[in-house]
């Protein structure tokens, strides 16, 4: 009997080490979510998921779906760190609220979007190497939400109704490039603390209704 109990005990104990273990750590590979339903399913499965190695891909990965109801990210709350690319491509995102935990990206932040207004969501992100915009039904008119953002090597921005860069205003340097394309702004203002741009310098393209550079005093 004492043989048996002792049995049983260490085999309940290994699983509750071995399912800690497990709830601890973040799948090995990409992350690619197509669907709500995998986004909703994620804190189910990794509780505790704070650094992914790769990347996480939102319907941005090939085979594209064209029935993806991917509406919110809050499933992803908790993650600080992906090591390679944080790539969306949506319909139906409004703001980014679900990766609010986000600090640091280790390749591009990539946005494809229909419908986002803002950036609300990346309010702790602090680097990434670069930031690509492109919002292709004229939705989004803000850059609010990024403000943490320090440092990146280049910003692409293709956003016909933008009229604020205010979500830059803690940006300090920029590695390479800043190219604005076809937004709506009037200045530049939101830049207020840019200091640095190292290598290729700033391009500012089809902006009809730019009447200043006030912004770029730095």
């Amino acid at each position: 009997m004492n043989f048996i109990y002792k049995t049983v005990l260490f085999q309940t104990l290994l699983a509750v080490v071995c399912a800690h273990f497990s709830a601890a750590q973040c799948p090995g590979d990409d992350l690619i979510f197509n669907y709500q339903s995998e986004i909703d399913s994620f804190p189910i499965l990794y509780p505790n998921c704070k650094s992914v190695k790769n990347r996480v891909s939102i319907n941005s990965t090939p085979p594209f779906q064209p029935d993806s109801d991917i509406r919110n990210l809050n499933g992803l709350l908790g993650i600080d760190s992906i090591g390679e690319h944080l790539w969306i491509t949506s319909k139906y995102l409004k703001n980014l609220k679900g990766v609010d935990s986000l600090k640091f990206v280790g390749g591009s932040v990539y946005l494809i979007t229909d419908s986002l207004e803002n950036l609300e969501g990346l309010g702790q992100l602090e680097h990434a190497v670069n930031l690509t915009l492109s919002d292709k039904n004229l939705s989004q008119t803000s850059t609010k939400g990024i403000e943490n953002l320090r440092t990146v090597q280049s910003i692409d921005i293709y956003a016909p109704h933008l009229v604020s860069l205010e979500g830059f205003i803690g940006l300090d340097s920029v590695g390479a490039t800043l190219r604005l394309n076809g937004a709506a702004i009037h200045d530049l203002s939101g830049l207020g603390n840019l200091r640095t741009i190292e290598t290729f310098g700033i391009y500012l393209m089809n902006l009809p209704h730019l009447q200043s550079l006030a912004g770029l005093d730095k």
